[in-house]
């Protein structure tokens, strides 16, 4: 029988509790005798270890499962903020596991810190939510944004060809006329000064002075 912890009495150091190339021989009642091939019997410490949860955020209904491996019987105490909110005890086989509410996180993230044997060990950062629907809703606003950007630059723009081509349009079938029309004058209602008249195809007969926004008879329409 050999007992690795009994060397601890004779070395401190660990690495010289191993055994190697150990052989085994059977006996029966008959004193014949078998052997084994060599085996080697490996001492290692047993450190305090932390495997995390597959991702690195949780839903605030949900929970961060964490584990790893230990002294069994020690205690394992996980923190966020110095504050403890959750602990187990290593099992016999030298393992652990434990949870983190999300409901005790705090919007944003959180560094949650696990105390073993009077030695705490920061464990990475863990976020409240998934960023992937903050990053969806941030491109949701901005792809509305842009589509408005992009209707309203549309609109703005058939509105000013519209209006461009009735100018064009009210250009082509108007005539300027003067407003002194010698001795036809008197037919013509005063504009307010110098201002002229505008003959409309559309409109025969008649001249559309802009000053008084009036339509007046042309004294030069023949039928």
């Amino acid at each position: 029988r050999y007992n690795p912890t009994d060397m601890f009495f004779f070395e401190d150091d660990i690495t010289f509790w191993s055994l190697d190339n150990v052989v085994f021989v059977a006996t029966d009642a008959h004193d014949s005798k078998a052997s084994s091939l060599p085996v080697s019997f490996i001492v290692v410490p047993l450190k305090f270890s932390i495997e995390y949860p597959d991702s690195d955020w949780v839903e605030s209904d949900g929970i961060a499962l964490y584990s790893g491996n230990g002294l069994p019987g020690k205690q394992v105490i996980v923190m966020i903020g110095g504050t403890p909110i959750n602990n187990t005890v290593v099992s016999e086989n030298g393992t652990w596991e434990l949870g983190i509410l999300g409901s005790r996180l705090k919007s944003g993230t959180s560094v949650p810190q696990f105390s073993y044997s009077g030695e705490t060990t920061q464990a990475d950062p863990i976020a409240l939510g998934s960023p992937d629907s903050e990053e969806s809703g941030i491109f949701g606003i901005g792809a509305f944004v842009i589509i408005v950007i992009i209707v309203v630059g549309a609109l703005a723009y058939f509105f000013l060809e519209v209006e461009d081509d009735l100018e064009e349009e009210l250009q082509k079938s108007s005539t300027i006329v003067p407003a002194d029309l010698g001795s036809s004058s008197d037919l013509l209602i005063d504009d307010g000064g110098d201002g002229e008249l505008e003959r409309f195809d559309d409109h025969p007969g008649w001249l559309w002075n802009p000053s008084t926004e009036e339509w007046v008879p042309d004294p030069d329409f023949q039928e």
